[in-house]
């Protein structure tokens, strides 16, 4: 095994970092403290002789001071008092004024006690900050409680730090600090770590069975009496010493107990990745194939297959799909760009391996992941063990696990569940019989003639109509207008000169096509004659096969079982299954495990054990109960085993350092991985870390190395975070090459979510006054309008800065940070969260120097990605920098470029933005143009018949290729100027690949109604209903009809008495005062003269120009119609006043009057003359008999004895 190539993990797992507040202590009475000096004897006791305690963190002789300080009477007592507060070195100095007034110096000297208590306060509340802070970003827990300090040096390392850890919580009340502790005692992992690996082993057998300080170190007294020192006044002030004052090569303990931030976990998987590093079983832990299109055929081979069920909990696409379906059977990367839906995909695969009965654990280094995962979850989350780090983290553990007890022993049911598959048997039978579809020869016009017949008669029997109406012999004539089936036959008759000729063949043909009209063909409002012209152009063959009437019909048949929403499984049917398979196990357990699920159950309902212990102690119990365990990097997790999870599913593994990754992925059998090598890097709060020129020393997180060996990668490629896409249009071109859909939400009302604000701020001592001042301004203004705000600094000085001056000035904000309301985050914490409004202070200026901003490091750009793509609604970008005084040389950062090139985004105009966006769009609209479409004759005609419906153009309106973002919609039809409904045509051009065109159609479909479009696919299959569903669109309520005729009052011009000309030299007019309506069928003419309307602000008018051809007198009622469109004028000779019309007339009146107007329900003669000319019919022609042709084909037409005299009787009345 050649070790010298794992060095650098080994490095940084052995090589603790004497930086690191676990190996080396020092109080700075801002993340760490002196106990002993800030607390009272009897506050200092309480922490010491109990295991659960709540003590003020007020300093005690403060407090007393001041107490004492309100009770003195003399001026002696004042400097007695004043004397002592000197010695305790509460103060550094202060004079007591004997010549001044006994009152002033008195209140001077508790204005300067109380002024550092009420500082003392905002201590506390930072450090609280900072603790929430590392929670989000590391998922552990940091305040501890050191004590049982040593020292000891080794070569050039040092060490002085303590043995033992309590974990403690900082809590208020009243807004006062309280320090308060009900956990174990733990060790300091990382210091053991170091001490075995140097040859120092401390024995701690059955001493941590004890939960209280004292007793802990009276048993080490007894136990080391011969092994060790341990100091007299090891309860005392604990001494701040520097390293070059240990120099003693044994362990020499030392006074103190210290209260701070601490990171003492970590030693499980320091031994992990030791053991398999020394197994030589690194290189084994991730299998590759090294062909890849092995990868690919395995999705398709579940994805496509009809018989595999995909039992989804949460909406997702086509990308999700995949990535859930790949991790199901192989090693997978789900690269998952921001708010594209990683943590959706993640419950999606967690409920699938629920169902298949398959175990897995779950990591995250972020806790809002995991938190994330569990809501989602909901109930489901009740078969996973949490072991997550929160204040009531004992609690928190067994709450869910006695639910969950309770409910599996009271359950008393048995459930099955339906199949789920991605693509079913009838979608891949209905997609092999429409594949280009229409290039059948008279496809289409069957399709018309279904249309036309769909759109006259009341439910129609297509196929059989259809043999009816193509029978029908070609020479006879159709009357064109509407059937009155009680003198059908005497009209048929007439019309083709037969009436009294019932000798000729043909008059008993058109009898008996009249008899089975009237029996088959009852409800058709349209025209006979057109109806059976459509008809009969279809050229029908012999063979059954090839009839495009059956294929249309079957075809019609298949489509009616088509269903593009998604189907979810249910959690409770996932509950039931689980509960009853995991009941069924239990009912077959061993007397053995029997006890042993007994006492593990007693132990839950008693919370005896610390949750680490009780983990450890009943670890084969939780295996058998619970499938899923859900973890952090840093769980002690020795209890399991290599390969003994089905999945080893790790969240933002981008953030995760390899030698904390490994030992997890290694427990798995397959391995998911679920991030983005756009963010940010993994980062280390606590310490530096090792690098060399090997791929473990280069590649830090866990994602970029697994991702270097080769396993498959998904990307998901729908962002659902923002409701604007010009928030993600900067991140989707320079971070993932525009592969991302971003759109906007439907009836977004944000109309200018990214907003950047110019200061004359400066870069002075590591802060930004002027936009400190700026953002927090903002933010206050906008407290009330978002529910959740962050606040982002690109500099973590600039966040502290403003952090403290909140806590210092901004009581509502401080109350909004607690609400968790507001975030306060800077680049380096920033992933994981999102809001509806950021602001964002860039706190440099022109004069920075940036190669020691975090923003030109390694890894700045991706934390620049992270930290511009958290807003869901809004951006407010506050900076003092602008783009040209950022100067890029040769030897700049491609991080420090993507800043600049961030900056100049910013500066672009809102059109710019747009177009930067819209290049991508285009690219890929000349992409499908090259994809000829051959059948825009279907999308014309439904084009054409939605401009038939549309009665209000100021109201509605068509678009068609609307673009929404990164996305056209194909036709959407405007409502107010915003999308009310939305069309994606599909015309069944599917080529070579039917099954992955189609879910394509189906994806955007479902990704558009996620973005809240009304949307619907359109084909020539579903128009033959759907069209008569349309005209329920455009009708409007009352209270919209009123306030139609409201604005059509306002906007309305009158003409003065007179029309006013401007003189020419030729003309002088004077014209009747005159109503211009737009549009009105009588047309106006004022005989070619173009004039100009001076137009008032609130009256909006096309720029168009038209000709108005006559001038007539008009009346006010014919403008409540609700045909009013713009008025469209050339601008060319001036009208020097126009008077905009009152009227008086009342609203009931004008709602009847919209009620009154044509039923366009119902088909009148001038839209069926429409819509017949649309279909390319000549009418006229088509009742034509040609003279020189003899129809001799009367054998389908021949009636019975019975029927002759049936029809004689009939003829002669």
């Amino acid at each position: 095994m050649d070790l010298q190539k794992y060095k650098i993990i080994l490095d940084n797992l052995l090589n603790i970092k004497s930086g690191e507040p676990d190996i080396f202590t020092h109080t700075n009475n801002k993340n760490h403290f002196d106990l002993f000096s800030i607390l009272r004897q009897d506050e200092f006791d309480e922490v010491i002789y109990n295991e659960k305690f709540e003590v003020s963190l007020l300093n005690g002789n403060l407090t007393d001071f001041i107490n004492e300080l309100r009770k003195t009477k003399t001026i002696e007592d004042l400097i007695y008092l004043n004397d002592k507060i000197l010695k305790e070195k509460i103060l550094k100095q202060n004079n007591i004024d004997t010549n001044n007034d006994f009152t002033d110096e008195q209140f001077k000297l508790l204005n300067k006690l109380e002024l550092i208590q009420q500082k003392t306060i905002n201590v506390w509340k930072l450090l609280n900050v900072t603790i929430n802070d590392i929670i989000d970003l590391r998922n552990i827990w940091p305040l501890h409680i050191g004590f049982l300090f040593l020292s000891v040096r080794v070569e050039e390392k040092v060490v002085y730090a303590p043995l033992f850890f309590k974990e403690a919580y900082i809590t208020f009340k009243n807004g006062l600090p309280y320090l308060t502790c009900d956990s174990e005692i733990k060790i300091n992992e990382k210091l053991m770590f170091f001490l075995n690996n140097n040859g120092f082993y401390l024995n701690f057998e059955n001493l941590l069975n004890n939960q209280i300080i004292n007793d802990v170190v009276k048993m080490l007294q007894r136990d080391w009496k011969n092994l060790y020192t341990l100091p007299n006044n090891i309860y005392s002030n604990f001494i701040n010493l520097n390293k070059e004052e240990i120099n003693n090569l044994n362990i020499i303990f030392h006074p103190g107990v210290v209260l701070g931030i601490y990171n003492p976990s970590g030693g499980y998987a320091r031994a992990r990745m030791k053991e398999i590093i020394e197994n030589n079983e690194l290189d084994d832990i991730i299998q590759v194939e090294f062909n890849k299109t092995k990868y690919k055929n395995a999705i398709d081979k579940y994805l496509y297959n009809p018989e595999f069920s995909l039992f989804n909990l949460t909406k997702s696409n086509l990308s999700q799909d995949k990535a859930v379906i790949s991790a199901l059977c192989q090693n997978t990367i789900i690269q998952g760009p921001p708010g594209t839906g990683k943590s959706q995909t993640i419950v999606n695969l967690l409920s699938n391996i629920l169902i298949y009965g398959k175990t897995a654990i779950v990591a995250s280094q972020k806790k809002a992941a995991l938190e994330v995962i569990q809501e989602r979850l909901g109930k489901l989350s009740a078969f996973c063990l949490f072991n997550l780090n929160t204040k009531e983290k004992k609690k928190n553990f067994y709450k869910p696990i006695k639910e969950y007890l309770k409910m599996l022993e009271h359950f008393n049911s048995k459930t099955t569940i339906e199949k789920s598959p991605f693509i079913n048997k009838f979608e891949i039978n209905y997609l092999n019989n429409i594949n280009n579809f229409l290039d059948l020869e008279d496809t289409d016009k069957v399709f018309k003639s279904y249309y036309y017949l769909s759109k006259y008669k009341t439910e129609p029997n297509y196929y059989e109509n259809a043999i009816l109406l193509s029978s029908i012999p070609k020479d006879l004539k159709f009357t064109t207008s509407k059937i009155d089936y009680d003198t059908l036959t005497y009209d048929l008759l007439n019309i083709n000169n037969i009436r009294f000729k019932p000798f000729f063949p043909k008059y008993w043909k058109i009898r008996k096509i009249s008899k089975n009209l009237k029996n088959h063909f009852d409800g058709f409002s349209g025209s006979l004659a057109k109806v059976v012209k459509l008809f009969q152009d279809v050229n029908i063959k012999n063979t059954s096969k090839n009839n495009p009437f059956i294929k249309v019909n079957d075809s019609i048949n298949t489509y009616q079982k088509i269903d593009y929403n998604q189907f979810l499984v249910k959690p409770e049917i996932i509950e039931k299954l689980v509960c009853e398979r995991i009941v069924n196990k239990v009912n077959n357990f061993s007397i053995e495990q029997m006890r042993l699920y007994k006492e593990f159950a007693q132990s839950v309902r008693v919370e005896n054990l610390p949750p680490t212990k009780f983990i450890k102690k009943y670890s084969e119990m939780i295996k058998n109960i619970f499938p899923i365990l859900v973890a952090t990097p840093d769980s002690d997790l020795s209890v399991w085993n290599k390969n003994e999870f089905d999945y080893g599913i790790l969240d933002e593994a981008s953030q995760i350092f390899i030698e904390y990754g490994l030992p997890i992925l290694y427990l798995s059998k397959i391995k998911v991985l679920s991030g983005d090598n756009e963010q940010m890097k993994p980062t280390n709060w606590f310490s530096s870390r090792s690098s060399d020129e090997t791929i473990f020393g280069t590649v830090d997180s866990l994602l970029d190395y697994v991702s270097s060996l080769g396993v498959y990668e998904i990307l998901l490629d729908k962002n659902y975070r923002s409701n604007s896409a010009s928030l993600m249009t900067f991140s989707s071109k320079y971070f993932y090459n525009s592969q991302l859909d971003v759109v906007n939400l439907c009836n977004n009302k944000e109309k200018k979510p990214i907003e950047v604000i110019e200061v004359q701020g400066q870069w002075l001592d590591n802060k930004n006054i002027i936009e400190k001042d700026k953002a927090i301004e903002i933010v206050s203004q906008n407290l009330d309008k978002y529910n959740k705000i962050i606040l982002l600094s690109l500099n973590a000085k600039q966040k502290e800065y403003i952090l403290e001056e909140i806590y210092k000035n901004h009581l509502n904000l401080q109350k909004a940070i607690e609400s968790k309301q507001l975030l306060l985050r800077n680049l380096e914490n920033i992933q994981g969260d999102e809001a509806d409004l950021v602001v964002i202070t860039v706190a440099y200026d022109k004069y920075t120097k940036f190669s020691s901003a975090y923003v030109s490091r390694y890894g700045g750009k991706n934390s620049l990605n992270v930290a511009i793509s958290r807003a869901k609604e809004k951006m407010i970008v506050v900076k003092t920098i602008k783009s040209n005084e950022l100067t890029i040389s040769d030897n700049s950062t491609e991080d420090l470029k993507i800043f600049k090139t961030w900056l100049e985004f910013l500066e672009l105009g809102e059109t710019e933005k747009t177009e930067l966006l819209l290049k991508n769009v285009n690219n890929q609209n000349i992409k499908e143009l090259k994809k000829e479409k051959k059948h825009i004759w279907f999308k014309s005609l439904v084009i054409e018949e939605f401009e038939k419906e549309i009665n209000n153009p100021n109201i509605f309106q068509i678009k068609e290729d609307y673009n929404i973002g990164s996305l056209n919609i194909d036709l959407v039809i405007l409502k107010n100027k915003t999308p009310y409904k939305c069309i994606i045509f599909d015309t069944f051009e599917y080529g070579s690949t039917p099954i992955e065109e189609y879910v394509k159609i189906r994806d955007k479909y479902r990704y558009l109604c996620a973005k809240k479009y009304d949307t619907y696919i359109i084909n020539p299959i579903s128009w033959v209903e759907f069209q008569n569903q349309i005209n329920n669109w455009f009708e409007l309520s009352e209270e919209e009809l009123i306030e139609i005729q409201e604005n059509t009052s306002k906007n309305q011009y009158l003409l003065e008495d007179n029309f006013q000309y401007k003189e020419s030299e030729n003309n002088n007019e004077y014209t009747d005062k005159t109503f211009i309506k737009e549009n009105d069928k009588s047309n106006y003419l004022l005989d070619d003269v173009n004039i100009e309307i001076i137009i008032p602000e609130e009256q909006v008018i096309d720029n168009k120009e038209t000709k108005i051809k006559e001038t007539e007198q008009s009346n006010i009622d014919d403008l409540v119609s609700g045909e009013i469109n713009s008025i469209l004028l050339s601008q060319t000779q001036e009208i020097d006043f126009i008077e905009i019309n009152q009227t008086n007339t009342n609203k009931s009146d004008l709602v009847q009057n919209f009620k009154e107007q044509p039923n366009h329900q119902l088909v009148d003669n001038k839209n069926e003359e429409n819509y017949w000319s649309s279909l390319n019919i000549d009418v006229k022609n088509s009742t034509k008999i040609n003279e020189n042709e003899i129809y001799d084909d009367t054998s389908n037409w021949m009636i019975t004895g019975n029927e002759f005299e049936e029809d004689w009787e009939e003829d002669k009345k």
